[in-house]
């Protein structure tokens, strides 16, 4: 007799990131070099079009992930990302990486900067 192993697909093919607590490294290419760190990050509300990050809806489109993040702490206020989420088939860990440019004022003058980031869950 051959037995044929059954597999169970269970939460393997979930077309959004995981709610709960997430950590971020923010890396600026212009106009600076630099890193920032967080692990303050909330993401909650996840559905086929949109998801929340500390508050802010951006918008889902699949895989991608779009829209500005009011505010993130020890990073700043203003990011717009431009990423795609990932989940390694068999592990638990979501991931968001892309683009960002952050627009801010300083000296009565307005900038920007950009890089990439990547969002990790805890």
């Amino acid at each position: 007799m051959i037995l044929t192993p059954i597999f169970i697909w269970t939460g393997c093919t979930k077309d959004k990131p995981a709610p709960g607590r997430y950590r971020a490294t923010f890396i600026y290419e212009m106009p600076t070099e630099l890193a920032k760190y967080t692990d303050g990050i909330e993401i909650s509300d996840p559905s086929e079009n949109s998801i929340s990050i500390n508050g802010s809806i951006l918008s889902k489109n699949g895989k991608k992930i779009e829209g500005e993040i009011i505010s993130l702490p020890g990073v700043g206020s203003y990011i717009h990302i431009d990423g795609e989420w990932s989940k390694k088939f068999l592990q638990s860990e979501y991931k968001i990486s892309g683009a960002f440019t952050q627009r801010y004022s300083q000296h009565g003058g307005e900038f920007q900067s950009s890089g990439h980031f990547e969002i990790i869950s805890d």
